[in-house]
C-alpha cells in the first residue's frame, strides 16, 4: 500500500486529457497547462512538512493548523491521519475522531 501512494504522490493525471504522467507543467499528451495543479501539489506537500516538523517540535497547535491548510488544498488519508495526531496531542479527542471518519470515507 505504501508503494501505491509513493507511485501516487509521483504522478499527475491530466483534467483535460486523463493522461497519467509525472509532474510537469505541460500534459505529454494533449499538452494541457498543469502549471496550477502542479503548484497546488508542492504547496500541500509544504504544509504536510511543516505539519511533521511541528509535531517533531511538540507544537500541536502549529501542526493543527499545517496539517487543515493542507487537508483544504485537497484532503488524502495521510494529511488526514496527521491532523487527527495533532488534535489527539492537543487533546482535542472528538475532533481527532470526526478527523478518522472522514479519513475512513477516504478510504472507502
Amino acid at each position: 500500500m505504501a508503494k501505491q501512494a509513493d507511485r501516487e504522490a509521483a504522478t499527475i493525471r491530466c483534467p483535460t486529457c486523463n493522461a497519467s504522467q509525472a509532474p510537469s507543467n505541460e500534459c505529454r499528451r494533449c499538452r494541457c497547462d498543469l502549471s496550477l495543479l502542479v503548484e497546488t501539489r508542492q504547496a500541500r506537500e509544504r504544509w504536510r512538512h511543516a505539519c511533521l516538523k511541528r509535531l517533531a517540535d511538540h507544537d500541536a497547535a502549529g501542526a493543527i493548523t499545517a496539517a487543515r491548510r493542507a487537508w483544504e488544498i485537497g484532503p488524502d488519508p495521510e494529511i488526514g491521519r496527521l491532523l487527527a495526531v495533532a488534535y489527539l496531542l492537543s487533546g482535542r479527542h472528538q475532533a481527532a475522531l470526526d478527523v478518522r471518519d472522514l479519513v475512513n470515507a477516504l478510504d472507502a
